[in-house]
């Protein structure tokens, strides 16, 4: 109810949301990054909870980095811009290119996407993650694949890893909480909190498998959702 309500409450922005995205495709990256984040801070303050943004001294100046995290909600990827000032592309299934005014915008920012369900095209989608990587790009992967819709982190696709190891980046892990909450759920409103955790350099997880390090990097996860629910 509460993510139909909100769709209603966007649909007299659809217009100035499709003019801002066909505008920002004529920008370079990262003011298409900057501008992205400007349109939109309103619709993250349509969803009534506070967003506090913790540990953003974490993230190191490095270019070409992984962002990890945890998939919560309907309303994650509005959320998570708002938190990351670091320009980034992301993953995203295939379907996302299907979505009405939000596709234009997946465009804009060079979203890639893949098949979930075709091995052939996931290598594919790793092969460009990695190439992006080493052009000096971030970009920003959700290895759970789909919604949790709770504080809960459902198991971490390894295979999501496999950039940073080819590309020998840095992996920065970060915990959304209380994400679900506006658009997926009837509790009652709380803070967001995006938690930017310690970062992975190459060194720190080279001798680890991308098996060994999907736990790790959940643990982490989880430990900081426990800490800031």
């Amino acid at each position: 109810m509460r993510l139909a309500f909100f769709w209603m409450r966007l649909f007299f922005r659809l217009p100035y949301l499709l003019y801002a995205a066909k505008k920002a495709k004529k920008m370079e990256f990262e003011q298409r990054y900057a501008y992205a984040r400007k349109v939109m801070g309103p619709i993250v303050r349509k969803l009534h909870c506070p967003l506090e943004v913790i540990g953003e001294e974490n993230i190191p100046e490095e270019k070409g980095m992984l962002f990890v995290g945890n998939h919560q909600g309907s309303a994650d990827a509005f959320i998570y811009m708002q938190a990351n000032t670091h320009p980034t592309t992301s993953v995203s299934k295939k379907e996302g290119a299907k979505i009405p005014v939000l596709s234009d915008w997946y465009d804009a920012l060079e979203v890639i996407y893949f098949d979930r369900d075709n091995l052939r095209d996931a290598a594919r989608m790793v092969k460009e993650v990695t190439e992006t990587l080493k052009g000096g790009r971030n970009v920003t992967i959700f290895p759970e694949g789909t919604r949790s819709k709770s504080q809960t982190v459902q198991t971490f696709r390894p295979g999501a890893l496999k950039p940073a190891y080819r590309a020998k980046a840095v992996i920065q892990p970060f915990a959304l909480v209380n994400a679900y909450i506006p658009l997926d759920s009837r509790e009652p409103h709380k803070t967001i909190r995006v938690v930017f955790l310690k970062p992975w350099f190459y060194a720190d997880y080279a001798a680890y498998t991308t098996v060994e390090l999907a736990e790790l990097l959940k643990a982490q996860i989880e430990n900081a959702i426990r800490e800031n629910a």
